[in-house]
């Protein structure tokens, strides 16, 4: 008791008490630094592999699938727009020279039609 009462024994105790505290502080510490490191050594490598999981996952979908499949047949779209604009362009040509083809026949018929009644006018009138 006479150790504790005394200045040297209060210090001694209160030093031992600051030691625990601090040793049991130092080795909190270094356990977190601990943690961080090993976190911080495999966080990329897990960050990659849950990025690759949900590439995978992605592409395994049905719309991923579909919008594959979909992509590929909009491939081939230029051409086959191409080969549809060029076929409607000669189609509405044709239709077009039919149609002008048939105007010019109506026409040169009605023309003769005109001519043959001016002639049998003409034929009609000489005989009165």
């Amino acid at each position: 008791m006479l150790n504790i009462l005394s200045i040297g024994g209060l210090l001694s105790t209160f030093k031992l008490v600051n030691v625990d505290e601090a040793s049991r502080s130092v080795d909190q510490a270094r356990m977190a630094a601990e943690r961080a490191l090993y976190l911080g050594q495999r966080m990329p490598m897990m960050l990659r592999w849950q990025t690759e999981f949900f590439y995978f996952e992605l592409a395994a979908s049905p719309e991923a699938k579909n919008l594959m499949r979909l992509s590929k047949t909009m491939e081939g779209f230029p051409a086959v727009m191409a080969s549809e604009r060029k076929a409607a362009i000669e189609q509405w040509g044709a239709e077009c020279r039919a149609v002008v083809w048939q105007a010019a026949m109506a026409l040169m018929a009605v023309a003769l039609a005109v001519f043959c009644l001016a002639l049998l006018f003409r034929i009609i009138s000489k005989k009165i």
